[in-house]
């Protein structure tokens, strides 16, 4: 008896996948309020600072939510490019999420390939509303609730860059930068 509900609670852990959210925010009083309301949404995320970072676990993400301005080698516009440009990272909802509110960063933002652009002050249940509005019409998403890499087609693996012996374990857990 106890093996049967053992099995059952497995099954529904990974038939409920979280949804992952790369949170890519320079300012850390920002990254971290922002990761806290995900967190109690149930979202699996990780809030990195850099895009270096960011580009590291891009290719996982179900959703990325950026800033424009950001304390790297490349701005937020450059990073939704070259996103774009990537076949693991083309097809990932991006959000905007940034003070540089002026007509000409939207236009940059939306020419380079985001999905949704949002002024700070933002709140959170906006910022929510619009991640899941993403999410709901995005065909990027592992919507077969694969948690592992053992789970996914090799096809898959190539695309999203999880080479059959390597382990996602980042999802795993909250990293914090």
């Amino acid at each position: 008896m106890l093996t049967e509900i053992v099995t059952a609670a497995k099954e529904y852990s990974t038939s409920r996948r979280k949804e992952r959210l790369l949170l890519v925010q320079g300012d850390v009083d920002s990254r971290e309020m922002y990761a806290e309301f995900f967190r109690y949404h149930g979202f699996q995320l990780i809030p990195v600072a850099t895009v270096s970072d960011a580009l590291t676990f891009a290719p996982h993400a179900d959703v990325i939510v950026t800033e424009t301005l950001l304390p790297d080698h490349m701005d937020g516009i450059e990073f939704i490019e070259r996103l774009k440009r990537d076949e693991c990272t083309k097809s990932v909802p991006i959000i905007v999420l940034t003070a540089c509110a002026w007509d000409t960063e939207r236009e940059r933002a939306e020419k380079a390939g985001c999905d949704v652009f949002l002024a700070k002050p933002c709140l959170p249940d906006e910022l929510l509303r619009a991640v899941r509005r993403v999410l709901a019409s995005s065909t990027s998403r592992d919507v077969h609730g694969w948690t592992t890499n053992a789970d996914v087609p090799n096809e898959t693996a190539d695309r999203r860059g999880l080479a059959s012996d390597s382990k996602v374990s980042e999802w795993s857990r909250d990293v914090v930068t």
